[in-house]
């Protein structure tokens, strides 16, 4: 796990405030409390942390990246008869990705059917790629792969049936227009469209999209977190978005709610449950990367006598700091408080202003309030470089991720991720020579 090798740290008083107290019954309830607490085994089937990817940022780097390339110019057949010799060029305009059924990403594809200048009508594909999930590397791939699009038949927008009408009624001799009734030139644009379609998308597909076979429209790189399965899906409205769901190996009881915020265009988020948050932090604890036990002045010592663990629970206070002592004068403390973070340039700084102790069964202890700003703010500040970790890459184009935002909802800790990726050179448009024989 990517942790800080250092974590600044501030003096905590931890004093002993009443007399002796019994050891034996009181040490082995807490000793079995502690061993409780540290066996827990509980944990939901439902997202403990989410990553939520805009498709207007991915679809803008996309488009950016992308080869608008034109075909050699193609002789529509089936028009001898009338008289006209007429031809097309076929322009690839636009990939983006689209919403799509759970566990796929959708993917249009928009060439553009014109002659010269005038434009007749967009060919449009719209096809589902199940994306290559790999929790063990923690990477999910979306790969187009034009080759595998056979069975997607491409559709076009209204107009273009009557705009291919008015076309080659333009181009046919006066009195051939003049004598030619409305059905035959509507049969003649009918033809005229089924050629397109059924011969315009293979070629589409072969050669305007071949640069983007096996390319990589999205790669993200997951948090580095216990991961259990990570799914996808995608979802509509004003600004569509693909969610990435992930479910750690974590005892994580209460997991993330439904969320019904409007999805911020512009940037990448990261949502952990509170649960994940603490236990991501616990478990860097029992790996050694964060300290997990403290002398009486509240200082990290591996021999001190307190052991801490994390908590969170969906009520006033809702972030825990668990304290065990199971020397001499055994205690166990509850405090809660809640934070309010504050980014900084290079860091996340948490205040907390009302943080008690709701639990204490020994020695009465001070300073709760230091005790929450401390270790709860450490867990915060590591949940913020988990999701700092978090990688980027669209359409080739691997994205710097700054973390803009800090914000501990109910239930949950949101890290906010903006995109320094300096704007890339616009499209360019390759014309012809891109191996197409006119029939």
């Amino acid at each position: 796990m990517n942790l800080r090798s250092t974590l600044p740290w501030v003096l905590v008083a931890v004093l002993a405030a009443l007399p002796l107290a019994a050891c034996g019954t009181t040490c082995d309830e807490i000793r079995t409390s502690k061993d409780d607490f540290f066996a827990r085994d509980g944990w939901i089937d439902a997202p403990h942390a989410e990553v939520i990817i805009p498709l207007r940022l991915a679809n803008r780097l996309i488009y950016e990246r992308l080869e608008l390339r034109t075909s050699d110019r193609l002789t529509v057949p089936g028009l001898e008869q009338l008289g006209v010799g007429l031809g097309v060029e076929l322009a690839l305009t636009d990939v983006r990705l689209v919403p799509a059924d759970d566990g796929h990403v959708g993917v249009a594809v928009t060439a553009a059917v014109r002659d010269g200048d005038l434009p007749l009508l967009d060919l449009i594909i719209e096809a589902q790629i199940r994306p290559i999930i790999d929790p063990r590397r923690r990477v999910i791939d979306v790969v187009l792969e034009p080759r595998r699009l056979d069975a997607v038949r491409p559709r076009f927008e209204a107009e273009g049936k009557r705009r291919l009408g008015a076309w080659l009624r333009e181009a046919l001799p006066t009195g051939v227009a003049r004598l030619l009734p409305e059905a035959a030139t509507q049969q003649a644009a009918s033809a005229a469209l089924t050629w397109v379609v059924d011969e315009g998308w293979p070629l589409v597909r072969d050669y305007l999209l071949s640069p983007l076979d096996d390319a990589l429209l999205v790669q993200l790189t997951l948090p580095d977190i216990p991961l259990e399965r990570a799914t996808l899906r995608s979802t509509a409205g004003r600004h569509p978005a693909l969610h990435v769901d992930l479910v750690t190996t974590l005892p994580v009881e209460r997991g993330l709610a439904p969320d019904l915020r409007l999805v911020q265009p512009s940037a990448v988020e990261i949502r952990l449950a509170g649960d994940t948050a603490a236990e991501i932090a616990n478990h860097a604890m029992a790996e050694g990367l964060l300290p997990s036990r403290y002398s009486a002045d509240g200082d990290p010592d591996p021999d001190g006598p307190f052991e801490a663990r994390l908590g969170w629970q969906g009520s006033r206070r809702p972030l825990k700091v668990h304290l065990w002592r199971l020397r001499d004068d055994c205690v166990y403390a509850r405090v809660g408080g809640t934070p309010t973070p504050r980014l900084e340039p290079d860091s996340v700084r948490l205040d907390v202003r009302d943080g008690v102790f709701e639990v204490v069964r020994g020695p009465a202890l001070t300073e709760a309030f230091a005790w929450t700003e401390r270790l709860w703010g450490d867990g915060v500040q590591l949940g913020v470089d988990v999701a700092r970790a978090t990688d980027l890459d669209v359409a080739g184009a691997p994205l710097a991720l700054r973390v803009a935002g800090v914000e501990l909802a109910v239930g949950e800790v949101r890290v906010r991720m903006a995109v320094e990726q300096p704007r890339l050179p616009a499209p360019h448009a390759i014309e012809g020579g891109v191996g197409m024989v006119a029939p």
